[in-house]
């Protein structure tokens, strides 16, 4: 008898740590927001922009305006060609660094990409305010209630873990106080 209910509380217990392991090597469950930009006026708007890899890394670019216009990084990274009103390009960002970006049809026109890598827009909560998007970035409330949420879901899931493994070795004492001495 013992030796069953030992075996019993065993299994649960690894399946309960197994369980918690693996949920605790996921990546974060963030949703991935696209950040958009406006063309209108012959200007980017927001014409300087920050995304973080995994979290808002596309970013979506917008003809709102009556002339045709491109985004094209100074460096070539992308290139959107001619947008005419009301098309868009979208490209998505998966390396940390600064983007310039400019219209090929009216250079006067530019903007910038901040793109940050996942580790350090999470590391502490002293980054995260520095992280901030500008004001007139439609996603900068999506960003911070998407890294706000993600981060408590793992001490939830550790607290249940805990919880479960209580209840099984109270259900060990319990059973082993009403088994009758001999066994």
């Amino acid at each position: 008898m013992k030796l069953k209910l030992f075996g019993s509380i065993l299994v649960s217990a690894l399946f309960v740590l197994g369980a918690t392991t693996l949920w605790a090597v996921q990546p974060a469950r963030a949703a991935i927001t696209p950040v958009h930009v406006k063309i209108v006026d012959f200007a980017f708007n927001p014409s300087a922009i920050t995304v973080v890899i995994g979290v808002n890394n596309t970013v979506i670019w917008t003809n709102n305006g009556t002339a045709t216009h491109t985004a094209t990084a100074d460096g070539g990274a992308f290139d959107s060609g001619p947008l005419t009103t009301g098309q868009s390009y979208s490209f998505t960002f998966n390396t940390p660094g600064t983007y310039a970006y400019h219209c090929s049809i009216h250079s006067f026109m530019t903007g910038t990409v901040h793109v940050l890598s996942p580790i350090s827009s999470t590391t502490s909560s002293s980054s995260n305010s520095s992280l901030a998007f500008s004001s007139s970035s439609p996603s900068s409330s999506s960003f911070s209630s998407t890294v706000g949420q993600s981060i408590p879901e793992f001490p939830l899931l550790l607290g249940l873990a805990v919880l479960v493994t209580v209840i099984v070795v109270a259900s060990y004492v319990f059973v082993k106080r009403k088994s009758p001495k001999g066994e």
